[in-house]
Parts: structure tokens; C-alpha cells; sequence
């Protein structure tokens, strides 16, 4: 298991990139580039992270809902 503490650097790493208000799709592409690891990481994470079964319905699907999509 992964100390809090590395998560926590993790994230701050990533609120540092994403509160840039200069980020370019250049800058982002270097940032990903030198944190391959940590980017790694999070998608090894993510597939061993099971989702919940037990969440209510009307939430996995709500076509109600707006979906934004924001790009870099």
C-alpha cells in the first residue's frame, strides 16, 4: 500500500500543473513526459480499483445530467 504522504506529493504535483494558468498542450506534454511513473501509477490504480456494485442506479446513468468537456 502507498503512504499517504506519497499520494498527497502526488497530488499537489498535479494541482500545480492543472492551477498553471499558462498550461499549454506543450507544457502538459513535457510534464507528462517527466512523470511517467506517476502517470502509470495512476492508471494501475485505477484498473485495480474496483467499482462499487452497490451505487444506485440513477447515478451511473443520468442522461439528464450535462456532460462538460474541457480540453487543454
Amino acid at each position: 500500500m502507498v503512504p499517504v504522504q506519497c499520494k498527497e506529493h502526488d497530488l499537489a504535483m498535479i494541482n500545480q500543473l492543472l492551477d498553471d494558468p499558462k498550461l499549454t498542450a506543450r507544457k502538459y506534454r513535457e510534464w507528462k513526459v517527466m512523470n511517467t511513473l506517476l502517470i502509470q501509477d495512476m492508471y494501475q490504480q485505477q484498473r485495480a480499483t474496483p467499482a462499487p456494485d452497490d451505487s444506485p442506479q440513477d447515478l451511473k446513468e443520468s442522461p439528464s445530467s450535462p456532460c462538460v468537456e474541457n480540453s487543454i
